[in-house]
């Protein structure tokens, strides 16, 4: 087994969160509508073409029922809007040349799931149509059998499986997102803490909210957000009002899929660029990574292996200390000692992160008592004393 030291990709695998160790930022909502979904399955119809027709009524009636009915056919809401989008846009009004969603049947618009609600509440051919597009995409996914199989439980057993199965799917994809989220805000808290200035000035207040902040693809400045001639950063720490560390925040709990193999290649990219113009300006910004999560290890050849070097440093939830460590090197904070969490490391390992990543004027201690008079900072597995 290599050393932790041996390579910046043990390093990452030995600290790597799992999911539950990344706090989610705010609070997942998932709302579930119990009573509509009591009346339909206690008032379905046994004939299959009468069932059809009774939950076209019902779409008509209160067209936010298609969200709670989606959540049982194992769809997201963009498929389904997608799906949506292409049927209606490919069926033709009653007597008409005119699609269901007023849109050329030479093209394909992509429509919010919003629109299709806000369509069937007005009441019209428009809105029968779509109510029936609606239940007959739900048919063809298995609809109809799954509320025949929960008409015949009762109240407490549909709200266990929806409980337990249905709400957290709903709030999975909320909560991969919040995950982000919630690491860049225990990284900005942080930084505040010790004294650094960052854009979003806000973000160590509230995590989710607000505009990331954007520079220019020349000087790395701060600047307004312009299509193709602006780079967007999580965090920026900016040293006397101005640019020096771009934190770019990279969290995966599952798949990163092709988001991921983009968002690492755009992230090689974006230290090119700023490589060059560190040359051009005389300039020493860094690029750094707030990179965490298991889910790199479905493609690491793809994503974290090809990345994780051109970081000028990479943080991670148990290591938010070494901030601190590389903002002292590079003079724009003082840390006088750091002792870490001897419950996660050995000794050997803990001498590993300090030779790395400390400085010969920052102590390594093994009791908070030995730094009388310093103010004590929790950052990962270890803590900062300023």
């Amino acid at each position: 087994m290599g050393k932790l030291k041996d390579s910046p990709e043990n390093e990452f695998w030995f600290h790597v969160s799992n999911q539950n160790e990344i706090p989610i930022a705010g609070e997942s909502i998932a709302v579930f509508d119990f009573p509509s979904l009591r009346d339909i399955v206690s008032k379905l119809p046994q004939d299959d073409d009468e069932a059809r027709r009774f939950l076209v009524q019902k779409v008509l009636a209160d067209p936010e029922i298609i969200k709670t009915l989606r959540s049982f056919v194992g769809v997201t809401d963009k498929r389904l809007y997608l799906e949506l989008s292409y049927r209606c846009g490919k069926q033709f009004l009653p007597g008409t040349k005119t699609t269901v969603s007023g849109d050329s049947v030479y093209d394909v618009v992509r429509h919010p799931l919003s629109f299709f609600i806000g369509q069937i509440e007005v009441g019209s051919d428009v809105s029968d149509s779509m109510a029936e597009i609606v239940v007959d995409f739900m048919f063809d996914k298995n609809l109809l059998p799954i509320l025949r199989t929960l008409s015949q439980l009762n109240d407490n057993q549909i709200e266990v499986i929806v409980n337990n199965l249905i709400v957290p799917k709903e709030l999975q994809q909320q909560d991969a997102k919040r995950r982000g989220h919630g690491a860049e805000f225990e990284l900005a808290k942080f930084l505040h803490e010790i004294g650094c200035s960052i854009l979003p000035e806000d973000r160590y207040l509230t995590p989710i909210g607000g505009h990331d902040p954007n520079v220019d693809k020349d000087k790395f400045e701060t600047c307004p957000k312009k299509i193709e001639k602006t780079l967007s950063c999580d965090i920026i720490i900016l040293e006397n009002n101005r640019p020096r560390v771009l934190v770019q925040s990279l969290i995966h709990t599952s798949d990163p899929g092709q988001y991921g193999v983009n968002k690492s290649d755009e992230t090689i990219e974006f230290k090119k660029d700023l490589t060059e113009s560190n040359k051009k300006y005389g300039t020493q910004k860094q690029l750094w990574g707030l990179i965490d999560g298991v889910g790199f290890c479905e493609n690491k050849t793809g994503t974290l292996n090809k990345m994780i070097r051109y970081f000028d440093t990479f943080v991670q939830l148990k290591t938010l200390y070494k901030a601190a460590l590389r903002l002292h090197s590079m003079g724009m904070v003082k840390v006088k000692a750091i002792r870490f969490d001897m419950s996660f490391y050995d000794e050997v390992q803990a001498r590993d992160m300090y030779e790395m990543y400390g400085s010969p004027d920052i102590r390594f201690i093994t009791d908070a008592n030995q730094c009388q008079g310093c103010k004590e900072i929790k950052a990962g597995v270890a803590w900062i004393y300023i």
